[in-house]
């Protein structure tokens, strides 16, 4: 594994860890979160490029490239984040 992987997992691991302390705010939480990182694009890519992308996010959805979380949290024990 390269090294932006390797950073990659261990950001989601660390997300994912703080989400899993909230779990009787699961929704709101991940909603919040959600918020914060579209700001945080608006920020760095402006209103335009982040249109684009939550164009993008939107059909990746749609093809179902999203799914495997979808059921990983589905299967997942009821004090979990959703």
């Amino acid at each position: 594994m390269d090294e932006d992987t390797l950073v990659m997992i261990e950001v989601q691991t660390e997300m994912m860890d703080l989400l899993a302390k909230y779990p009787q705010y699961g929704q709101q939480a991940v909603a919040m979160c959600f918020k914060l990182i579209l700001d945080c694009y608006v920020v760095m890519l402006g209103e335009e490029e982040t249109i684009k992308l939550m164009e993008h996010a939107t059909e990746s959805v749609k093809m179902g490239n999203h799914t495997v979380i979808t059921d990983f949290l589905a299967k997942s024990p009821k004090t979990s984040i959703h």
